[in-house]
């Protein structure tokens, strides 16, 4: 083949190509939306908590939107519909986005609460694991650490207050120590399981209550956790959980120690 022939299919053929790409993309814009699809984390990871539907997406989207099932995908605002879905205090991130056979995708991840907060008022609240406040729902309770005692209402529940001021709030105040608490016994398997509830007394000092055993467990501030969760756990894993019954407090507030006292 002569060379100046093949150099002008070299050069023809990405050119045609290029334009083969743009024209199925300008088609694909120009189609409808089929079906609108939305995936819920919950639904596919059994570690993740329930805290919205199906119908409560489809809700927040009809609020903000026209029905989008036949609406043309040019005109679709996928970045106004995820940023419409994030407000949402249970959603933590939402990503929308049209697949080659014009259904319309939207992958909904949820906020995951680590603890449930029972302030002296009696409002109850989450913090998630991204020390974010994020509200309950009577429907959808989720089975995490419960902490009461000492903490002020925080008026996370006026109508005016942002969500980015209750983050202000929780990161500058004990709930940020309970925080820090919470977040290590559910990153740990064992005390997921064992640590049922915790309260915390006017001074800031922290009271574990274990699922299994009629003992508190007097933690102190929320300071070297590692360490007092680490002395707690050789503890519970040396003592055997057969005689757990025979204690009514375990004190691990003092560094290097462990202080038992007996029923």
């Amino acid at each position: 083949m002569h060379k100046g022939i093949k150099i002008l299919i070299w050069i023809v053929l990405p050119l045609l190509l290029l334009v083969a790409v743009v024209v199925a993309f300008q088609w694909n814009r120009n189609r409808k939306v089929e079906t609108v699809e939305i995936a819920l984390d919950h639904e596919y990871n059994e570690e993740v908590s329930e805290l919205i539907n199906t119908k409560d997406v489809e809700y927040m989207l009809a609020q903000n939107f026209d029905s989008l099932k036949g609406k043309t995908i040019k005109d679709l605002e996928l970045e106004a519909m995820e940023k419409a879905l994030e407000k949402n205090p249970y959603v933590k991130s939402a990503d929308a986005y049209v697949s080659l056979s014009a259904n319309l995708f939207f992958r909904i991840q949820q906020r995951q609460p680590i603890v449930r907060v029972i302030d002296q008022r009696g409002e109850h609240y989450y913090i998630d694991n991204e020390e974010h406040w994020v509200p309950t729902r009577s429907q959808y309770p989720v089975r995490v650490l419960v902490c009461n005692g000492a903490i002020p209402d925080m008026g996370f529940f006026h109508l005016q207050v942002r969500s980015q001021t209750r983050d202000s709030v929780i990161q500058h105040s004990i709930l940020h120590s309970v925080y820090l608490i919470a977040k290590y016994v559910n990153e740990d398997a064992f005390l997921r399981k064992q640590i049922v509830q915790m309260n915390v007394d006017a001074q800031g000092n922290f009271f574990l209550i274990p699922l299994v055993g009629n003992l508190v467990i007097e933690f102190g501030k929320a300071d070297k956790i590692a360490e007092k969760f680490d002395r707690l756990n050789h503890f519970y894993q040396g003592l055997g959980h057969h005689k757990w019954n025979n204690y009514r407090e375990i004190n691990v507030k003092f560094e290097n120690q462990i202080v038992c006292t007996k029923i």
